[in-house]
């Protein structure tokens, strides 16, 4: 089966392609590969913020993050997908050529972070692109297959707890822009009560006079 097959579309059949990542070879993926910062013979990662997007939160994508992928991230399966594939370290030279939509779940963890998803098809969406990609390159049998294997089955069954109805919820600030406000709003306390003081001293000095 050709890797034209698009993002997020779900192969039924498994096919071999490529050498497969062993499991000798799989530790060394636990090296973060930097946002946005391409590593030789590595592209790009997925962008994870754009400020051209519009910003939009829903209860399911609520539930994708608080419920489904904190639940994955956890799983003792979960480390080779955490960061994009460093296809440089691991000697895949041929990984790029083959997976035309690279995707894993640190970039969609940052994209849920950054509320860069319109709806909550769009974060499936890319979930399911994860695990294509895998059995796309990956023989059947394979560690890093089954490993994906056991991910998406409780991927599939957190998905059928997910709230039926899609509805828009408000974005709440972050915490650090709270805290901004408040040391805003406190300058701005501070210089309105020494602009009293100065006045009320000044008008004592007058009457004095």
């Amino acid at each position: 089966m050709s890797s034209e097959s698009g993002p997020g579309k779900r192969l039924r059949k498994l096919p071999a392609m490529g050498d497969g990542l062993e499991s000798t070879q799989m530790s060394s993926t636990q090296s973060q590969a930097q946002p946005q910062q391409s590593i030789a013979g590595n592209p790009s990662p997925p962008e994870t913020s754009n400020p051209n997007r519009s910003k939009r939160l829903t209860n399911q994508l609520q539930f994708l993050s608080k419920a489904l992928l904190k639940t994955i991230w956890k799983h003792q399966f979960a480390w080779p997908f955490q960061q994009p594939v460093d296809a440089a370290k691991l000697n895949l030279p041929d990984y790029y050529k083959i997976i035309k939509h690279p995707m894993d779940m640190g970039t969609i963890k940052k994209r849920l972070e950054n509320n860069y998803y319109l709806n909550a098809q769009e974060c499936i969406q890319d979930f399911n692109t994860m695990f294509t990609n895998c059995y796309i390159y990956n023989k059947q049998g394979d560690d890093i297959v089954l490993m994906a294997e056991a991910l998406e089955k409780i991927f599939l069954q957190k998905i059928s707890e997910m709230p039926q109805e899609e509805i828009e919820v408000p974005i709440q600030p972050t915490k650090g822009s709270r805290g901004r406000s408040r040391k805003e709003a406190g300058r701005v306390y501070l210089f309105l009560v020494l602009n009293l003081i100065s006045l009320d001293c000044s008008q004592f000095e007058n009457i004095c006079l």
